[in-house]
């Protein structure tokens, strides 16, 4: 009975669990693309400052692999789903962002995939965070 309420304690706690805050750039930002080469992968848009003026930020996206035909993120290493993910893709609305790519599974075939890119910000125009 003990573990089960210190463990119950620790959930609503937070401790031990991982929770990425979804991005928000995307609605103080707009032309929101992502540009990928075989080592790295970037996100551009137009972000708007405090005084309501746009300027062109960029931010590496960084941790998003390949998992077997899944999108996943993990850590921080630059990104490498471009080299085995065909077409893929940003899904933008003003609840989040979305990364969307046919990627290679163990096995050859393709599988659709799609994770929410989380923790990135516009700060004063500037795309922070992942």
């Amino acid at each position: 009975m003990r573990l089960l309420l210190a463990s119950l304690g620790l959930l609503l706690l937070g401790v031990g669990t991982s929770h990425a805050a979804s991005s928000s750039f995307q609605r103080s930002c707009t032309d929101v693309r992502m540009e990928a080469t075989s080592g790295e992968v970037y996100l551009f848009a137009q972000c708007r400052d405090r005084q309501g003026r746009y300027h062109p930020a960029e931010l590496p996206l960084l941790g998003y692999q390949n998992d077997d035909g899944y999108l996943v993120r993990n850590g921080y290493e630059n990104s490498s789903f471009q080299r085995s993910c065909d077409q893929y893709w940003l899904d933008v609305n003003n609840a989040s962002v979305t990364l969307n790519g046919n990627c290679r599974t163990r096995n050859g075939q393709y599988r659709e995939s799609r994770t929410e890119l989380q923790d990135i910000h516009n700060d004063d125009g500037r795309l922070v965070g992942n």
